[in-house]
C-alpha cells in the first residue's frame, strides 16, 4: 500500500479504487482514513480502542431513513464510527469491490474463514467451486454480507430443510464494546469448554460486539435426489 498527497489529500491504493482522501475522512471502501496526513486502518478494534482511549462512544453506521448518508466523516467526530466491511467492500456508488472471498479453507472438515462483508452469492460460488454447497440462501444473495446474516440469524428460503444462519457458523471473532477481540469455539465440532458465546453472538444484531471474521461449515453438494413412492 502507498499514499500520495495530492491537494490536501492522500491517495490510497489499499482497494482498486485508489481514492484520495481528505484529512479526517475514510476512504471509498472505508478500511484506511486520513489522519492528519497519515492513513489509519479503521478496522473495528483499532476504532474501539481509540474510542476507550479518548473516552467517547462508538457507534455504527447505518443509513438515514431520511435518505441522507454518512459522508465519511469519521476521525473529526466526537461519535467514532465502527464499519466492519471485508471482503464485500463497496466503491462509491455502492458496487462490490472485487476483494477475496476466503481467508483460509479447510476442505477435510469444510469449513471456510470469510470476512463479514463477504456477499452471500459469493461464498456459495465459492463452495460450488470446492464441489460442495452453502446452503443458506436469500432473494438478497446478491447483497446480503455474512456478516448481516450472523448478526441476524437469517433464515432464507431454505430454512425449513437446511435451517438458519446460526446452524452454518462454526465460529467468530468478535470486538466488544470494551475493545477485548473474542475468539469464539475456533471451528470446533464438539466444545464442552464452559458457555458457548458463538450462539449469543448470532441473532443478537450487533448488541453484544461486531462480528469480525466467521467460519462457516459447508456442506456436501447433491448431485440428484429422488422421490420415493
Amino acid at each position: 500500500m502507498s499514499k500520495k498527497a495530492v491537494e490536501g489529500k492522500i491517495r490510497c491504493d489499499a482497494c482498486p479504487v485508489a481514492c484520495y482522501i481528505a484529512d479526517g475522512k475514510a476512504g471509498a471502501c472505508d478500511r484506511y482514513a486520513n489522519h492528519a496526513g497519515e492513513l489509519v486502518r479503521l478496522d473495528p478494534l483499532t476504532i474501539i480502542d481509540m474510542a476507550q482511549e479518548k473516552g467517547v462512544k462508538a457507534v455504527p453506521f447505518m443509513r438515514t431513513t431520511d435518505g441522507n448518508d454518512w459522508d465519511g466523516d469519521l476521525l473529526q467526530s466526537n461519535r467514532p464510527f465502527i464499519t466492519a466491511i471485508g471482503a464485500g467492500t463497496t466503491y462509491p456508488d455502492y458496487k462490490p469491490a472485487p476483494f477475496i472471498v476466503s481467508q483460509e479453507f479447510d476442505a477435510v472438515d469444510r469449513q471456510v474463514v470469510c470476512e463479514p462483508g463477504v456477499i452471500t452469492e459469493q461464498l456459495q460460488q465459492f463452495a460450488e467451486q470446492q464441489g460442495l454447497f452453502y446452503p443458506v440462501d436469500f432473494a438478497s444473495a446478491g447483497s446480503s454480507q455474512i456478516g448481516g446474516n450472523v448478526a441476524t440469524n437469517a433464515g432464507g428460503i431454505k430454512v425449513i430443510r437446511y435451517g438458519m444462519t446460526r446452524q452454518w457458523v462454526m465460529g467468530l471473532k468478535v470486538v466488544t464494546g470494551s475493545g477485548e477481540l473474542l475468539d469464539l469455539n475456533r471451528g470446533l465440532i464438539k466444545n464442552n469448554a464452559g458457555y458457548d458465546l458463538r450462539h449469543l453472538v448470532v441473532g443478537a444484531e450487533g448488541t453484544l460486539g461486531v462480528v469480525v471474521e466467521a467460519t462457516m461449515r459447508l456442506l456436501a453438494f447433491v448431485l440428484s435426489s429422488c422421490l420415493l413412492a
